[in-house]
């Protein structure tokens, strides 16, 4: 029954990514983007991009596995450099802080 109910909603995602011609996806290297990021590339191919931010708040261990996830699965993978310091309010620790950026 609860595996039934996660492949509806696998399936359900999938229809999802495959109705837009291309995506990019916010990648962190974490568990929810890696999903995210290896099934929208499974269902488009070269016309899925990952995007990182480069960051101070960014432990570079994370970043250094971004990269080489997206080198090794034959990701398109972007690299931007990012101060979250400029962003207003972030100095200020707010809950919603990640939202801002």
């Amino acid at each position: 029954m609860c595996m039934d109910k996660l492949q509806q909603k696998y399936e359900h995602l999938k229809r999802i990514l495959q109705a837009h011609d291309r995506i990019a996806v916010a990648f962190s290297a974490g568990v929810d983007s890696t999903f995210l990021l290896k099934v929208a590339h499974d269902c488009l191919g070269d016309r899925v991009t990952a995007v990182t931010v480069h960051a101070c708040t960014f432990p570079a261990r994370e970043q250094s596995d971004a990269a080489a996830f997206c080198a090794s699965a034959g990701i398109r993978h972007i690299d931007l450099d990012f101060d979250p310091f400029f962003v207003d309010g972030f100095q200020n620790n707010p809950p919603d802080r990640c939202y801002l950026c």
